[in-house]
């Protein structure tokens, strides 16, 4: 079975890294999964353990949609040029079950019905389009096999081609195209930062201002003027960034300006742009940490772009549905909702032809909560996980064997391990009008290596110091379940804290039942507001039961591309 690409550090001439496709043993991710829950928590990544400050929503519009099955693409797909206009998603080139394809199909917005158009001139992995919206044209860059560069009219379905790039190759490159000219970033190969500008009128190319870092296979996307990039990989290996940069295209050579850090340091992913939120959506992904490539995710996280160049990436439910997915270049738009398209889950190397969609949260920011019924409604329920990329604690709490209650009958011990254990954490408000006595439950099958914990906190949580402010916990781990009870005032913020027991341990699904704050039907939402009335913020991976995970399809192996025979080269 043909593989994905997978990268290889290969010392050149100069010592410069350069990006090599080879197969190899991938990584299996920590599993994720999609979280439906009614609750829909947000993750605010938030490395030191802060929480931003709780602002009140009303209505309960602010619900992001479930995912939505839509009709498959024609072949599996992934590694692929995207555009969108306000009709079609358009899909140009990229691999299906391990062949590199030219085929290019559009999805039609009103029908839900894909249909085909005439091929791209080149056939390659990981090319990159643009369209010029003033003019209905898309520009294409080749991708891994070559230099290539091609127009495509979407009134007259037909190709030209144009004077090729200046790079060897354009793979896993951003593009862009404003007033006349089209921006090629990045990509290649050889993790370049370099920037070069097409001119459609005179069909020549021109330096443009480098990008700040060297990147591959980054999440790019175009709002305006501007060509957002988002992570990818840098440094000839599967080094993530966590950086969110945005080029300015208005005049060339152009301006790159910072913005918020990407903590989550992802590649290999799709990046959406919702115009009635003005939010960025990263969907799915390659995962940074853990010294390999295809650790793929199904997370999804949102950035507002109405406070640039500050802001902060949220981690935002429900996740993509199973299994993991990377390489969903495209994050579409239309028909108010997000968009992702095939992609390949690193674990398996299994290819998708599926397209999922679904609304996000807008018209949110209503200052006044919607009355809420009885403080007694329907529990709080939030489904999750803990893996290596999420935020890490010092220590551990000591499980006494005596769960806390009503009034407070424990006090907090360390265990004193003195290590570095992940954690997730979920904010919640009490609006009730009374103090309450709310029961905290945790129901999982993580037994031994990745046993659980849970504690309550009052106001805030502190990574550093984790009795701080600490007001119960479960006593013991849940093997299956195992609840709590504490007291929370008024006004007063709770935080909840599942931790792993075992230091660098991971729990791949646990179940939080939280009873005793108001939340009804009636009651407001979470939405991209960081922390709301009766609302999640949470540092974590929200999952529902686990779906199976499909056979993988066999694929036929491509026939091999001739290359030059590379210097020795350190797999990683």
């Amino acid at each position: 079975m043909a593989n994905p690409v997978k990268f290889a550090v290969v010392p050149t001439a100069t010592g410069a890294a350069q990006a090599t496709k080879l197969s190899g043993a991938p990584s299996k991710a920590a599993s994720e999964s999609t979280a439906d829950s009614r609750l829909l928590p947000y993750d605010g990544m938030i490395r030191g353990g802060n929480t931003p400050t709780p602002t009140p929503i009303g209505s309960p519009t602010c619900r992001p949609g479930p995912w939505i099955t839509a009709n498959p693409y024609p072949t599996t797909i992934e590694r692929y040029g995207f555009a969108e206009t306000a009709s079609h998603l358009y899909v140009f080139g990229g691999v299906s079950d391990g062949t590199s394809v030219n085929a290019v199909n559009r999805l039609n917005l009103a029908t839900g019905m894909w249909e085909s158009r005439a091929p791209m001139p080149f056939t390659s992995e990981a090319p990159t389009c643009a369209l010029m919206e003033s003019t209905g044209i898309v520009y294409c860059a080749q991708g891994d096999s070559g230099n290539s560069f091609a127009s495509y009219n979407t009134t007259t379905d037909s190709w030209t081609a144009l004077t090729n790039t200046p790079n060897g190759d354009d793979y896993g490159s951003a593009s862009g195209a404003f007033n006349g000219k089209v921006f090629l970033a990045g990509g290649t190969t050889g993790f370049s930062s370099a920037v070069w500008v097409y001119d459609v009128a005179s069909d020549t190319w021109s330096a443009g201002t480098g990008a700040p870092n060297g990147f591959l296979l980054a999440g790019y996307q175009q709002v305006d003027q501007y060509l957002y990039v988002v992570g990818g990989w840098t440094g000839g290996g599967p080094n993530g960034l966590t950086t969110t940069t945005r080029l300015d295209m208005s005049s060339p050579p152009g301006l790159w300006e910072n913005g918020p850090m990407f903590p989550l340091g992802r590649a290999d992913f799709g990046l959406a742009y919702n115009p009635e939120s003005n939010k960025l959506f990263v969907l799915g992904g390659d995962l940074c940490c853990d010294g390999n490539f295809f650790n793929s995710t199904n997370k999804v996280d949102e950035l507002d772009l109405s406070t640039w160049p500050i802001g902060l990436w949220v981690h935002v439910y429900p996740n993509l549905p199973l299994p993991n997915r990377q390489a969903n270049q495209a994050g579409f738009y239309g028909t108010g909702s997000i968009w992702s398209v095939g992609g390949s889950d690193g674990a398996t190397h299994q290819s998708f032809a599926d397209v999922y969609h679904r609304t996000t949260a807008v018209n949110c920011a209503s200052p006044t909560p919607t009355p809420t019924g009885s403080p007694f409604c329907t529990p709080i329920v939030v489904n999750g996980s803990i893996d290596l990329s999420d935020p890490t604690q010092t220590d551990d709490l000591n499980r006494s064997g005596i769960a806390q209650t009503c009034p407070e009958t424990t006090t907090c011990g360390v265990l004193g391990d003195g290590l570095l254990h992940h954690y997730d954490s979920y904010t919640f408000a009490n609006t009730t009008g009374s103090a309450q006595c709310v029961t905290i439950d945790t129901n999982s099958d993580c037994t031994g290596i990745r046993f659980i914990f849970t504690a309550a906190y009052l106001g805030s949580f502190d990574p550093a110091n984790i009795c701080t402010n600490w007001i119960g916990d479960s006593g013991f781990s849940p093997d299956p379940d195992i609840a709590f009870q504490v007291n929370v005032d008024n006004g007063q913020t709770l935080v909840v804290v599942v931790s792993n027991v075992t230091a660098n341990g991971t729990c791949p699904a646990y179940t939080l039942t939280i009873t005793g704050l108001s939340f009804c039907e009636s009651s407001p939402t979470p939405t991209s507001t960081p922390t709301a009335t009766g609302t999640v913020t949470a540092s974590a991976t929200a999952t529902p039961t686990s779906t199976a995970r499909p056979t993988p399809t066999p694929r036929s192996a491509p026939t091999p591309r001739p290359r030059p025979t590379p210097p020795p080269r350190v797999s990683f």
